[in-house]
């Protein structure tokens, strides 16, 4: 899941010094305090753009995901305010995964270092999760099964794009 470059959705960006803060890649995130950002250029989506690169969920997308993940996808959400430019707010949450699972397949992925260029899934690891990501993949990475792609579009989700990833 990408998010959409068409030009009507806007973009999230840093109110203050909060663009400098940085998520870890596991791990539960204790005493967060929620953040302040401002929507430019475009109106709300469901899965925003943002300057900070993370994933930025709308409370209805929060919903979706937490309706169809399984029992192995950890989800954790960090609430965030964005005002819009015309005044208006609405409650976005930052998707973080505590404890991701391994689905990488290491033999077919391509790797730059300890860096993964092309993520390649391993069909065994992945089943039984719906909505994951990997070690290390960074705040952007966010895989859903089909189930959670069929909802997704059935609810007529924005600001997102959903193309299939490589499984073997």
């Amino acid at each position: 899941m990408l998010f959409n470059d068409e030009a009507i959705y806007g973009v999230a960006e840093s109110i203050d010094d909060t663009k400098w803060f940085c998520l870890p890649y596991e791990g539960i995130v204790e005493n967060w305090k929620p953040l302040k950002l401002k929507l430019v250029e475009g109106i709300f989506s469901d899965y925003l753009a943002n300057d900070l690169g993370v994933r930025l969920c709308s409370e209805r997308l929060k919903n979706l995901f937490d309706c169809h993940a399984s029992s192995g996808d950890e989800l954790q959400w960090l609430p965030v305010e964005v005002t819009g430019e015309n005044g208006s707010s609405e409650t976005y949450e930052i998707l973080h995964f505590p404890n991701p699972p391994d689905i990488l397949d290491k033999n077919k992925s391509i790797y730059a270092l300890d860096s993964v260029v092309k993520p390649v899934l391993s069909k065994t690891a992945v089943s039984g999760h719906q909505v994951f990501a990997y070690p290390h993949a960074g705040e952007l990475r966010l895989f859903v099964s089909e189930t959670v792609k069929t909802a997704i579009k059935t609810e007529g989700c924005t600001g997102m794009e959903l193309s299939k990833a490589p499984v073997v």
